[in-house]
């Protein structure tokens, strides 16, 4: 099958960043992960460009042309900033950090890379969603990263009863008259919608009056204490801190002064902390140890898998599965019909009760399968084709649960 110029062109810069991380080790060493990630970014878009090309031919459709453009305008972007980072390390000799000591044009060029790459990923992020108007997928099943891909302050949309659940959290587990550090859990199977229960909570108009200070970590399965407090000290920062040059100083600290830093930062405050994705109970343990506990009405939200995440906590949240209505409601959302489901077609309405039926309730599987169904002709057809296509989705979400 041949390769397209654009899905080559997006392949160089994926094998150009690779490069970078080897070559450039050190200068690169504070913004890794954002690169890395922009690297998984660009391989997520370089799939969906095959469906693109054939929708462009098929239906002639001149905003698919132009979502094109842009993602080839971003990739030499990326290429022209690649080559910036070579450039610069050549013009200032660097060596990497070996001290306490930045000088202060080093600092501000991390911080102008940090930058550049964050521009970057807005930018794509704006041509992901645009694909889901057009109805553009991928051959590929996306990594539960990528699924989730969204940035810290953004808020899911069209996930269906979660109100009353909100409520629940927040009445249970945050706004209580309790003054010593609460902790509580989220518990439910993956694709549930976890995540987003967190998040409608963690940006609550309450939340943000009641408490000084608010941070969110993503845990995930990699466990790694040091990493953890430096995100949530990351997300401590105020605005007018250097934020580059507190994570550099970070980066040559031992355990112990990792710990104490953490702990000044939240010291006599009244803070909330969401651990996202939690799946051992060795993290809460360890940070436990951290996290001061002085009566000032500070809370730490847990989401896990694993209702038993942590052992003592005191208020567990188990988040069901939707409804029959709701997950209908939510079905034909991503699918962008602008229909009740009662007013579809019977044989659709036939095709839908299986596709639902195999995902069993879950947010993410309804959100994944009905985007597959967006800009589709309503055709029994395309159902079929969909609902076949539906067995990698579920062997998919069974190695994950």
């Amino acid at each position: 099958m041949r390769q397209m110029a654009e899905e080559a062109t997006v392949s160089f810069v994926v094998e150009m960043l690779s490069n970078a991380l080897i070559n450039n080790a050190s200068l690169l060493r504070v913004v890794e992960g954002k690169v890395n990630y922009l690297r998984d970014v660009l391989k997520w878009i370089r799939s969906l460009l095959r469906d693109a090309d054939y929708k462009k031919q098929y239906n002639n459709d001149e905003r698919i042309c132009k979502w094109i453009s842009d993602i080839i305008e971003v990739a030499h972007d990326t290429k022209a900033f690649i080559l910036k980072v070579e450039n610069s390390k050549k013009e200032r000799g660097f060596l990497g950090i070996r001290c306490i000591c930045f000088p202060k044009h080093m600092i501000n060029h991390q911080d102008q890379i940090g930058e550049e790459i964050e521009s970057i990923l807005t930018r794509l992020a704006d041509i992901e969603k645009r694909r889901h108007m057009y109805g553009i997928q991928s051959h590929l099943i996306a990594s539960e990263r990528l699924l989730r891909w969204s940035f810290p302050w953004e808020i899911e949309e069209g996930i269906m009863g979660l109100e009353e659940d909100v409520e629940l959290v927040l009445q249970r587990a945050i706004l209580h008259y309790s003054r010593c550090l609460f902790v509580s859990t989220i518990a439910g199977v993956g694709g549930m919608g976890k995540t987003t229960l967190a998040k409608m909570v963690y940006h609550h108009p309450t939340i943000t009056a009641k408490f000084e200070l608010r941070a969110w970590v993503c845990v995930s399965y990699e466990f790694n204490l040091n990493k953890v407090i430096k995100d949530i000290v990351w997300n401590l920062l105020d605005p007018s801190e250097d934020k580059l040059k507190v994570l550099m100083v970070m980066e040559l600290m031992h355990e112990e002064q990792l710990y104490h830093l953490l702990y000044e930062r939240l010291h006599g405050k009244r803070y909330l902390i969401v651990l996202d994705d939690v799946w051992e109970q060795e993290v809460w343990e360890s940070l436990a140890r951290v996290l001061p506990d002085e009566n000032t009405g500070s809370r730490v939200l847990i989401t896990s898998r694993k209702r038993d995440i942590p052992k003592y906590a005191r208020y567990i949240h188990d988040l069901k599965s939707l409804d029959q209505n709701n997950s209908r409601k939510l079905f034909l959302e991503k699918a962008s019909i602008k229909k009740t489901y009662d007013q579809l077609p019977e044989d659709l309405k036939n095709i839908g009760n299986e596709i639902l039926e195999k995902c069993d309730g879950l947010p993410l599987a309804i959100t994944v399968v009905g985007g597959m169904l967006r800009g589709r002709f309503n055709t029994t057809s395309e159902w079929k084709d969909v609902l076949k296509g539906m067995k990698s989705l579920n062997s998919y979400y069974e190695c994950r649960l």
